[in-house]
């Protein structure tokens, strides 16, 4: 997915995101400092901060594609599987 946004050149929102995130995860790493030396709760912890990057990456994907007019269609008439095109 931040390929997809390097692509739309949309590198300020990715990196915007992925900034928060990964401030957010290395913070986390406190928290056996904190009193919390569980360390399946930090792996799990780390876990939920990767599937929020992952999901608001591709939402931003998402919103940042172009809008078509309309409904993509195929046409079996312009298919080369179909036997639409023809060579010489």
């Amino acid at each position: 997915m931040a390929a997809g946004l390097m692509g739309l050149q949309r590198q300020v929102a990715f990196n915007l995101v992925s900034s928060i995130t990964g401030t957010v995860n290395n913070l986390g790493g406190s928290d056996p400092l904190a009193g919390f030396p569980y360390p399946p709760s930090l792996c799990c912890m780390f876990m939920a901060i990767s599937l929020v990057d992952t999901l608001s990456t591709g939402l931003l994907l998402w919103r940042s594609l172009p809008r078509q007019p309309a409904r993509p269609t195929f046409r079996r008439d312009r298919s080369p599987v179909y036997g639409g095109l023809q060579r010489a």
